[in-house]
């Protein structure tokens, strides 16, 4: 396998998974800085397990060696030295998130049935568009509250290896964005949210309150502000490998629409 080093902004990191083959793993996403600039996954990702001066968080310029992943027929599939790692610069929010919009916004795409129509004809499973319309964000119990024993045991055998790595949190609770795009035939999507940072607020919040609160503080967050009229929101969706065809919402970008200030 031949690695090359490219830079890379990040720009999704889904919340970690036990695995069989890789233990703990994380996949990221992102923009390959390329001209010209084309989407990029990287898989699997150790996060958790990297030192501290090699992680990085999501809108950060990464430099890695990668080498297109000949098990995967995705176009944007790639697999990466980790120890090969370096962090250049994470792109802040500033001027509106001006600079996020220059790297991130010439990748948008007409709409997601476009997007699904050209997976059928390209293989692409990475893409980003505006939505025309935010119905719901749905929130369901999964089917299991707790790892099941197979998963414990994988992960009892990473804390093994490093007894501070903090126990991995199943979230009990599966996310999903209903939602028409701007594709005049479209009937409407409702795809799962699998970003890091929905789980990550829902252990934030529900230490501090019973879990119907604290779910009602996850939907409050959506769509009254992250989906809020005053925002710009676009979803970045990817497919996973293996699985079935459908899309799921690897993250949200929103910044306030041009002409809305910034409070944050």
């Amino acid at each position: 396998m031949v690695f090359e080093k490219k830079k890379i902004l990040v720009v999704v990191k889904t919340y970690p998974n036990p695995s069989k083959k890789y233990q703990e793993t994380v996949c990221v996403a992102g923009v390959l800085l390329d001209d010209p600039p084309s989407w990029i996954r990287l898989y699997p990702v150790p996060f958790r397990n990297l030192p501290q001066i090699q992680q990085f968080k999501k809108y950060t310029i990464i430099e890695a060696e990668i080498s297109k992943n000949p098990q995967d027929v995705r176009p944007e599939s790639y697999k990466i030295n980790a120890e090969s790692i370096q962090t250049i610069q994470t792109i802040g929010t500033e001027n509106n998130w001006r600079r996020r919009k220059e790297l991130l916004l010439p990748m948008v795409d007409p709409s997601m049935c476009q997007i699904q129509a050209d997976r059928d004809i390209t293989g692409k499973s990475l893409g980003l568009f505006k939505p025309s319309k935010i119905e719901d964000l749905i929130i369901e119990p999964t089917e299991k509250r707790d790892w099941d024993d197979s998963e414990k045991q994988i992960l009892s055998q990473m804390n093994l290896f490093d007894p501070s790595q903090k126990a991995l949190e199943k979230i009990p609770y599966k996310f999903k964005i209903h939602y028409f795009c701007s594709d005049a035939k479209c009937s409407g999507h409702t795809q799962g949210l699998i970003d890091w940072e929905t789980g990550e607020l829902y252990r934030k919040v529900i230490k501090n309150c019973d879990e119907p609160t604290a779910l009602e503080k996850i939907r409050n967050k959506y769509l009254s502000e992250i989906f809020n009229p005053n925002r710009d929101p676009y979803l970045i969706v990817g497919n996973q490998f293996g699985g079935p065809l459908s899309f799921l919402i690897l993250s949200v970008f929103w910044p306030f629409e041009d002409g809305q200030l910034s409070l944050f």
